[in-house]
């Protein structure tokens, strides 16, 4: 993935606001969903260490991928 291309992306940040979380944990919530690819955010500060954790705990539905894989590509 382009570095910011996706979190850059309205209908990124649109999804993210539906599922209560911001672009950059529903981003990182798509990556580590995906099957051999190792994901290391980076975590200048705290803040972005619980926004990177709080990636854990967003689900994506088969269709939520879908939609994510189509912005990535």
């Amino acid at each position: 993935i382009e570095k910011g291309r996706l979190s850059a992306s309205s209908e990124l940040a649109g999804m993210a606001g539906d599922k209560g979380c911001t672009p950059v944990q529903l981003a990182l919530a798509w990556l580590l969903s995906q099957e051999q690819v190792i994901t290391i955010p980076e975590s200048k500060n705290r803040s972005h260490l619980e926004e990177n954790l709080g990636a854990l705990e967003v689900e994506l539905s088969a269709e939520e991928k879908g939609e994510l894989d189509r912005l990535a590509s």
